[in-house]
């Protein structure tokens, strides 16, 4: 058996501020200085979709549980959409993106003012087929 932490677990660090008595504290693993993102992740089972609202940096998968903060949850099947609306607000000032989708529930829910954003592609045009005779 190999000695040593697993990947998962984060590694305990012990800080000494100037000043300050010593504390301990968990080493996170988004850095704050990247692109962050305002995402939703799904955390339902199959054929039942639950979603929470995180803010995450933008080169990470949804998936992983690397995340600076929960933000709020959405249930699709009840329609109920819920968030922090001071922590939205929060990150988006300190220049987090949001998702086009994510854009468009927080303009229904009331937390942004501004118009929805479409989020489907396109229509292109048909072309027309000419009969060679």
């Amino acid at each position: 058996m190999a000695l040593g932490r697993s990947r998962k677990t984060p590694a305990l660090l012990f800080v000494f501020p100037q000043g300050r008595t010593p504390f301990l504290f968990l080493e996170k693993y988004v850095r704050i200085g990247d692109m962050l993102k305002i995402r939703l992740q799904r955390v339902g089972r199959k054929n039942d979709p639950h979603f929470r609202l995180i803010c995450t940096e933008s080169t990470l998968k949804p998936k992983t549980s690397q995340f600076a903060e929960i933000l709020g949850t959405y249930n699709v099947k009840a329609g109920v959409f819920s968030a922090k609306a001071d922590r939205v607000k929060h990150w988006i000032s300190v220049g987090a993106q949001v998702t086009p989708t994510v854009h468009n529930l927080l303009v229904s829910k009331g937390v942004l003012s501004g118009k929805k954003i479409n989020v489907l592609p396109r229509k292109s045009p048909q072309k027309k087929v000419e009969a060679k005779a």
